[in-house]
């Protein structure tokens, strides 16, 4: 089944997230106990939604850019980050049932601009962009990356990469204040 427009899903994530308390979940080194997230709006970041799956959960939210994302459920809504780093990846979309579309730079057409560097940041601003009650970041860790990060490239810890956690944790530190 094809995704459908963007349009269709902005208010059903708007209702998901307003008002909630939300807890975003990132692809660390360690995650959660499943027992931290039985209540509130639960927003995956990009591979932490297989690790959702493997543990017989399913988030609310998935907010992805492609590269960590292997299983598809239909009951999230996916944020998608289209950039030219991901182009070949776009075909994930189509198994995918419920889809916004969202962008790093100033959005045109359809497209949702939230802000953000990473999944991470990029989850937590759409969250308080949406009027999340509260947000709160589920094993956040800029010291290395887990297996549900980078599924295909995991352990691989690159200098780059070590440096997007750095701007993330950054940008996360300037959203809570």
């Amino acid at each position: 089944m094809m995704a459908r427009a963007r349009a269709s899903y902005l208010d059903e994530l708007t209702e998901r997230i307003r008002g909630k308390d939300v807890k975003v979940v990132f692809p660390a080194s360690r995650m959660p106990n499943t027992s931290d997230l039985k209540d509130g709006t639960l927003i995956a970041v990009d591979g932490a939604a297989n690790w959702f799956y493997e543990n017989g959960l399913v988030p609310d939210v998935v907010v992805t850019d492609l590269d960590g994302l292997e299983v598809f459920l239909k009951e999230p809504i996916y944020v998608v980050l289209l950039h030219g780093d991901n182009l070949g990846k776009l075909y994930k979309v189509y198994s995918m049932d419920k889809v916004v579309f969202s962008t790093q730079v100033f959005p045109s057409g359809d497209l949702l601009f939230t802000g953000g560097f990473t999944d991470g940041d990029r989850a937590v601003a759409l969250a308080y962009r949406l009027g999340a009650r509260s947000v709160r970041l589920m094993n956040f860790d800029t010291e290395g990356i887990g297996k549900y990060s980078k599924p295909k490239n995991y352990p691989v810890l690159s200098a780059m990469k070590m440096r997007k956690l750095k701007w993330a944790q950054w940008m996360l530190e300037m959203m809570a204040y």
